[in-house]
């Protein structure tokens, strides 16, 4: 029997088990069929587990260098003769469009994880005056390189959006959680925390959570127990984290992991009887989609969030979250404290969020979308049938309208 179509997925971020990359993208090209290889460097910390086979590039110890090995790594891509290239870092992109250029027949895929133009303004290492400039530059540039590509997807409705104005190929496929998380356990009654924080931990919002946990300590009148999962996270912050919450005084509350597993995630949800998503005001936040929203529902975690528009789409009228305004800490203080104290609202709303995570917002749903672009570009290569069941009936679109389930 034929081989299958091979898909070499290429991130230069020092990431390889990246939750939606290797966990989501990936992983579910793998299981619709397709021969998928990683392409990546090795995260921070060891020990994670594999959804699809990963060849591990080079560390890159500077963003300098990252950007700079950029054309290697497409070359390595290249080298392995796939039949689809699927670039998911927005400094591959100019060296995705290049590599379809002088490879006209390996289809290639880039995926928007971020609205990355508003990225620019948050970039710390990036003089200020500089950042509006970059912001201009990349909100026309990425969508005129994609549009040179095959096709692309999408994390985020604004970057869909952006994408679609300019011409793109490119759908949406959102960072929902897998069904399977959403099993219908019931969440505790015994816990091991009392707040879990997960997910990235960026350095500006480190001083929100030391302020946070400082005002909810002097609410509770008690050590409150604090979990916080934080992925991506390098020394510096994690030097920079330790002295601000040992300078507010809670040090000794908070269990701090760092670069753990994202499989563990489900057990430690399991354990935490609230979550917290600590997203700070402004724009640069504005258009943002937490991850763990998703996750904290689909494992029955009540969660209090800072009150974007985007978090709000998802979670108004459900009753599985308590929105505040976004950067005020006394707030989140007051929403931590009052959740704490209310056991029965916490079972009420642990019950609605994997129930609304079952119907609607999973990766099953989701991962049909990006299969459909594949199959969409390899038709004649792919050995594999899949019912109409399977595959859910639906079409490949650029509408917007197809945002929400």
């Amino acid at each position: 029997m034929p081989a299958p179509p091979t898909v070499a997925c290429v991130s230069s971020a020092r990431a390889a088990h990246h939750p939606r990359h290797h966990y989501r993208l990936a992983a579910s090209l793998a299981k619709a069929g397709y021969d998928v290889v990683m392409l990546a460097q090795p995260d921070l910390t060891p020990g994670h587990e594999d959804a699809v086979p990963i060849r591990y590039l080079p560390v890159r110890s500077n963003r300098l260098t990252r950007m700079a090995s950029a054309p290697l790594s497409l070359l390595r891509a290249l080298r392995m003769r796939p039949d689809a290239i699927y670039v998911l870092t927005l400094d591959l992109l100019p060296w995705a469009a290049l590599a379809k250029l002088l490879r006209p027949g390996v289809a290639v895929v880039y995926d928007s994880n971020d609205e990355y133009d508003t990225f620019m303004l948050i970039k710390e290492w990036l003089p200020r005056p500089v950042r509006p400039v970059l912001r201009r530059v990349f909100r026309w540039l990425e969508p005129w390189l994609a549009r040179h590509l095959d096709a692309a997807t999408t994390a985020l409705p604004a970057t869909q959006e952006k994408f679609v104005a300019a011409g793109v190929r490119s759908t949406l496929v959102r960072n929902f959680p897998p069904a399977e998380i959403a099993d219908g356990s019931p969440h505790g009654p015994d816990f091991d925390h009392d707040v879990l924080l997960g997910g990235s931990l960026p350095e500006e919002q480190i001083p929100l959570l030391a302020e946070t946990a400082r005002l909810l300590k002097e609410r509770q009148g008690r050590p409150v127990r604090w979990l916080t999962a934080i992925r991506n996270c390098g020394e510096a912050d994690r030097e920079l984290l330790e002295r601000l919450l040992d300078e507010a005084g809670v040090r000794e509350d908070f269990d701090l992991r760092y670069n753990r597993p994202f499989t563990e995630m489900k057990e430690l949800m399991a354990r935490s009887r609230i979550g917290f998503v600590l997203y700070p005001s402004g724009v640069n936040y504005a258009s943002r989609i937490p991850i763990r929203i998703f996750e904290y529902m689909a494992a029955g975690v009540p969660f209090v969030a800072s009150d974007h528009p985007t978090t709000r789409l998802f979670t108004e009228g459900h009753d599985v979250a308590e929105l505040v305004p976004a950067g005020d800490t006394a707030a989140f203080a007051e929403a931590l404290d009052s959740l704490l104290a209310d056991p029965e609202r916490q079972r009420a709303m642990s019950l609605k969020g994997p129930e609304l995570v079952r119907e609607s917002y999973n990766w099953e749903l989701e991962s049909r979308r990006l299969t459909d672009v594949f199959d969409s570009l390899l038709d004649g290569k792919v050995r594999r049938s899949a019912s109409p069941a399977e595959t859910g009936g639906s079409q490949p679109s650029n509408a917007v309208a197809r945002e929400t389930s």
